[in-house]
């Protein structure tokens, strides 16, 4: 190990009475002291307590961080004498400049975990300064940091204060004609979206090793806020998200919509974590299920069906079950995922379970008609056979011969199964949808089908909106 040298106090007094006064010897010192045992002395000496301000130019409206070499050389010095920084840093004065506070989580990350984990109080507050720079990387970098060293307690006190979910703001004096039906704003993290994606993909997987279900659950409930985040009052006691047209797979998909930010980038997150667990203990896999499930929205139980098609090795009871759930069977929201479902593992149903399935298929949708509409019967049976073809086409390679015919027959008939994801194109004139025989007569059979069998006959009030489709 390297030996350094006690600085006498004649050289302490030299160096102070150069400092003093003359920037560029100031900050010619410390950036290239490499000796920790001038901590100590030049904190008595009263060094370390005057953090340099933020620079604003309120005509321009800008604002300045600048550096602070005393901090900067905190951070080289906190992996040579971890215990004296501690002691300096903790007696920082609070500061705005979030140069520094970057120069003090470099600090904290060249420490051992239970004295980094001393930091984590004034960590929490540095989140909330509304200048980040590249502080929330570091704060990442700090999660991780304390999880590798089994300080996980305060990992996932930092966890959550770093990747808290906020309410998205509301855009002043709008008075657009659409208002109510307009999506709430956003919600928003304190930083930039790809960085806080960047966290959850390079740190919170190392929490959820070392963590397991607490650091799941921190990352449902973020999912959870920002899910309450993005409904009008109104939508918020239901357990319908729509979650199957801004997220239309769990799986990575062209069909997703990565503009539709934090609740998009938490899903990932959720089912990475699940997936990860499993990976690492396939025994965890029904208790996840559980916490999935016991969650109010609808893309918690979609994410299970995932985690279940994924590892279906694990838990055939409780595939078969899903499987064999008719409301689940027939739910849009649960489509995409029921679909890969079943198409992974119908083979592995008893012959009674597939022939219940089947017949589900053979009575065909109920389509929801009010007196108002005059489809044509062969119109309603075109409707019925598309329906039947789609479902099909799900356990195509699996039917039992007589099946495969009947489906084979549709396809001719009808062409290629419509994709299982749930989509309706049309097209409307104003802010109103399609509602008369005519307007329905000009849509495509799958959109038809789409309309009839998931929301039942269009209404006076329907509107191609999120809250429309809720309602109807």
């Amino acid at each position: 190990m390297k030996s350094w040298k006690t600085p006498t106090p004649e050289q302490i007094a030299k160096a102070v009475a150069l400092l003093s006064g003359h920037v560029g010897q100031y900050r010619y010192f410390f950036d290239r002291l490499e000796n920790p045992l001038w901590i100590t002395p030049l904190k008595i000496r009263g060094f370390f307590q005057s953090p340099p301000l933020p620079l604003r130019d309120e005509s321009r409206g800008t604002i300045g961080f600048p550096p602070w070499p005393e901090s900067s050389y905190l951070a080289r010095m906190a992996p040579l004498a971890p215990e004296a920084v501690l002691e300096v840093i903790l007696g920082i004065p609070d500061t705005e400049n979030v140069r520094v506070h970057e120069d003090l989580v470099d600090a904290a990350l060249g420490m051992p975990g239970p004295l980094a984990a001393n930091l984590v109080g004034r960590a929490k507050k540095w989140v909330l300064c509304p200048y980040q720079l590249r502080l929330p990387e570091r704060l990442g970098q700090l999660v991780s940091h304390l999880a590798k060293n089994l300080e996980t307690k305060t990992a996932l006190e930092l966890s959550k204060a770093l990747l808290e979910v906020l309410p998205g703001v509301e855009e002043a004096g709008s008075t657009d004609i659409l208002e109510e039906y307009r999506l709430p704003p956003e919600p928003r993290a304190r930083f930039d979206k790809w960085e806080y994606q960047e966290i959850l993909k390079k740190d919170i997987p190392v929490l959820v090793r070392t963590v397991g279900l607490e650091a799941f659950d921190l990352l449902c409930d973020l999912l959870e806020t920002a899910v309450n985040c993005s409904l009008r009052w109104g939508e918020k006691d239901k357990p319908e998200d729509m979650s199957f047209i801004w997220r239309p797979a769990v799986e990575d998909h062209s069909q997703n919509l990565p503009s539709r930010g934090l609740e998009h980038i938490l899903v990932s997150a959720v089912r990475d974590a699940t997936e990860q667990l499993v990976e690492a203990e396939p025994s965890q896999l029904p208790e996840l299920v559980k916490h999935l499930e016991e969650r109010r929205w609808h893309i918690f139980h979609r994410i299970a069906l995932h985690l279940l098609r994924k590892s279906s090795d694990h838990a055939q009871g409780l595939v078969v079950e899903r499987l064999i759930n008719r409301d689940l069977f027939n739910e849009p929201w649960a489509r995409h995922e029921y679909s890969l479902l079943i198409g992974a593992a119908f083979s592995k149903l008893s012959q009674r379970q597939q022939q219940m399935i089947l017949g589900w298929i053979d009575e065909g949708p109920e389509i929801r008609l009010i007196k108002e509409e005059k489809l044509e019967p062969s119109e309603i049976d075109r409707i019925r056979k598309a329906w039947q073809r789609d479902r099909l086409t799900w356990i195509s390679s699996d039917l039992p011969q007589e099946s495969k015919q009947r489906y084979e027959a549709l396809v001719k008939e009808l062409g290629p199964g419509h994709p299982d994801l749930v989509s309706v194109t049309a097209s409307w004139k104003g802010p109103t949808s399609p509602k008369s025989t005519d307007d329905l007569k000009a849509l495509s059979v799958e959109a038809i089908v789409e309309i009839l069998t998931t929301w039942g006959p269009p209404k006076e009030d329907w509107s191609p909106t999120r809250e429309g489709l809720a309602r109807d």
